[in-house]
């Protein structure tokens, strides 16, 4: 499984921004990858949201308090989840929110995206 997401991951990458652990994308983006990512059977357990503060040389910042997470996420399906993430993406956006990153169920993903992030 590792490659396959090492594979999807470096489709995505050239899409967002890689900070530390945090893979950001465009909200248009997220979702054929939350889509991807369900596919392959990742449990996602919600997303952050960011925004640019300096766009030119992708300085962004968190948007506290915004974003989601399933709370009672072992009771979801890895579909359950998706959806429910791509739903949150596409109708609850704050106004500001430019970016997403999501928050995934599986260390494998975070270790990857640092990875490929010191490349």
């Amino acid at each position: 499984m590792r490659n396959d997401l090492k594979l999807l991951l470096e489709k995505y990458i050239p899409l967002g921004i890689l900070k530390g652990v945090e893979f950001l994308l465009p909200p248009e983006v997220a979702i054929p990858f939350v889509d991807d990512l369900v596919a392959r059977n990742v449990k996602i357990n919600g997303c952050g949201l960011w925004k640019y503060i300096d766009r030119k040389n992708n300085q962004i910042v968190a948007l506290l308090g915004a974003g989601m997470m399933m709370h009672d996420a072992n009771k979801e399906t890895v579909h359950g989840r998706g959806e429910a993430v791509k739903n949150y993406i596409q109708n609850h956006l704050p106004e500001d929110a430019q970016l997403v990153s999501l928050i995934y169920d599986e260390d494998d993903i975070y270790d990857l995206v640092r990875e490929l992030g010191n490349h």
